[in-house]
């Protein structure tokens, strides 16, 4: 073989490989792009299942689910959520409950997750009167809370709220009681709604879906 034949050879091999090459990053990209369209389609699910628990939580006011935000990275949901956000979003209610419209609420809630931007640590926000949606048995129902303080440890922020329903904490019961208290008491949180109808909703709610909505990190 002579020296124009191997140059000629050897483009031909480069030529395949740079077409293989090119073959399998399309192939990738198509995969990539299909598994992340599966993660939005559940995302989606998920987070229209949430929103509609809210809405129907008996809030006094509408809230707008195109500004729904989850806790954690308070980013639209239109964005794709990150596992760390589920793996380390808290939502720890206090065990002492006072009735009130026939439910059960906790008396305070310590609500975190990890920390990513400035949005979480606000403490403007410290004052702020919201309501939080529970998922109470199958239905689901609000009260309000004051935003009693915020601060960070290590790498996870934290929200602590009190309840603000006017119902003196001294009445409040613990949860596991009875039977009546339990079958109507706040279990799950939906979410927290802004008075100007800004939901920010939970990484992720086993009231909703029975924890099957897991992501993978980002």
């Amino acid at each position: 073989m002579d020296v124009l034949e191997k140059i000629i050879v050897g483009l031909a091999i480069a030529l395949i490989i740079v077409v293989a090459i090119g073959f399998v990053i399309q192939n990738t990209n198509e995969s990539s792009a299909s598994y992340n369209s599966i993660i939005m389609k559940a995302q989606q699910n998920f987070t229209t299942h949430e929103i509609k628990a809210i809405e129907n939580s008996h809030l006094p006011f509408s809230i707008n689910p195109a500004n729904a935000m989850f806790f954690g990275n308070f980013k639209n949901t239109s964005q794709r959520l990150c596992g760390q956000l589920q793996a380390n979003f808290v939502d720890n209610l206090s065990v002492y409950e006072i009735k009130y419209n026939g439910i059960y609420f906790p008396i305070s809630a310590t609500i975190g997750d990890i920390l990513q931007n400035s949005v979480s640590t606000n403490t403007n926000l410290i004052g702020e009167k919201v309501y939080l949606s529970f998922i109470i048995t199958k239905n689901s129902s609000s009260a309000p809370y004051i935003i009693n303080k915020i601060y960070t440890k290590g790498n996870m922020f934290y929200w602590i709220l009190g309840q603000d329903t006017g119902i003196s904490n001294s009445s409040a019961v613990l949860w596991t009681k009875n039977s009546t208290t339990l079958e109507n008491s706040a279990s799950q949180l939906n979410g927290i709604e802004f008075l100007n109808g800004t939901p920010i909703i939970s990484p992720k709610n086993p009231g909703i879906d029975n924890g099957n909505f897991i992501v993978p990190n980002c």
